[in-house]
């Protein structure tokens, strides 16, 4: 029997997950409790979380 490993998801973020959320940090430049509030408002989809950080940092900038 041939078993293959579960493929990652990558359309969505997993706030379990220490490494993708470290890389997201990095890659979008905002604070883990910054996206933790994203993930709260608006779900873990990626494409919806970068919409939303990004909303936000237009924002701060105003």
């Amino acid at each position: 029997m041939h078993v293959t490993k579960p493929t990652p998801d990558r359309l969505h973020l997993d706030l379990n997950d220490e490494l993708a959320v470290r890389a997201f940090v990095k890659n979008c430049n905002v604070t883990a409790e910054d996206l933790t509030k994203a993930v709260q408002k608006v779900g873990n989809s990626l494409a919806a979380l970068r919409k939303e950080l990004s909303r936000s940092a237009e924002r701060a900038a105003s």
